[in-house]
């Protein structure tokens, strides 16, 4: 094998892990909002959110995002 075909194959490589890196990252991000949507209609259906100012919905619906995502989270 040549020194080129080692350089080829180590930008090779490089691509083929960047492209992994960037679809975690989507899917990251797919999971965060979908857990955020699913937060949001939670929060809606809770008695006195109505009431709140939208600092505090806010809040409240980061909280619950925050627990969807800790129960669904997968080591």
């Amino acid at each position: 094998m040549s020194t080129a075909d080692v350089v080829n194959l180590a930008k090779r490589r490089e691509e083929v892990e960047e492209n992994y890196i960037q679809h975690i990252r989507n899917a990251g991000l797919e999971v965060e909002g979908l857990a955020i949507y699913h937060a949001t209609i939670i929060a809606q259906g809770m008695s006195g959110f109505s009431l709140l100012n939208e600092e505090q919905k806010l809040a409240k619906i980061e909280e619950i995002k925050d627990r969807i995502l800790e129960q669904a989270w997968w080591p």
